[in-house]
């Protein structure tokens, strides 16, 4: 038996990244694109795609950036979703210095999610007194503020109350809001959850 999860730092869900002049980064719905096409955007460029089928089709985002130049467009399709604020923060010096141009999150405007990282204490037979003791003083040490400042570092917003958001590393110069500027969702429960899963195992073609 497992006790309730403990959210330890939490990821935001962005829709899409954008570079405003240098690269484009540009959502689709498509699913088989090739790399290498020139781009209708600029003559001489080429268009990286991110996702699909398609031969020669990058699988992260980050790949396609790094072998982007200037006025390449970076074409992400729908699959390869979901991003996160802290891909935005990671990247956002890398797109300045190369680029000298600007890597924004773009917030969906139905909403977005938050990506926890839960910390599970295990509640079992087999699980010592000593396991168990040890894993509650883990717990308090990632809740330490200074512990979670660093997941900050790495663009994770503090699930601590006691410790305030960055606002110098949450901000517009870094691609991302220090407000978030949508409504945040609430995922299904786990029950209800757990119910797709087997609806979609008792419903599905057994041949594909």
């Amino acid at each position: 038996m497992r006790k309730n999860p403990v959210l330890l730092n939490k990821k935001l869900v962005i829709g899409i990244l954008v570079l405003f002049a240098g690269i484009s980064i540009i959502p689709s719905s498509a699913t088989n694109f090739e790399v290498n096409k020139p781009s209708p955007m600029c003559l001489g460029c080429n268009t990286l795609y991110v996702g699909g089928t398609g031969s020669g089709n990058y699988s992260k985002i980050q790949d396609a950036i790094d072998n982007a130049s200037y006025c390449d467009t970076v074409f992400v399709l729908d699959d390869s979703s979901p991003y996160y604020e802290n891909i935005v923060i990671d990247n956002a010096l890398k797109a300045e210095k190369k680029w000298s141009d600007s890597l924004v999150a773009v917030y969906p405007q139905k909403g977005t999610l938050l990506s926890d990282h839960p910390y599970v204490l295990i509640d079992a037979e087999w699980v010592s007194v000593w396991q168990r003791f040890a894993a509650s003083q883990y717990l308090l040490y990632l809740l330490k503020p200074e512990i979670q400042e660093l997941a900050q570092e790495n663009g994770l917003r503090p699930v601590n109350p006691s410790v305030p958001l960055d606002e110098n590393l949450f901000s517009s110069e870094n691609g991302v809001q220090y407000k978030i500027p949508v409504q945040i969702l609430k995922p299904p429960s786990g029950e209800v959850l757990e119910a797709i899963f087997v609806a979609w195992v008792k419903a599905r073609n057994p041949g594909v």
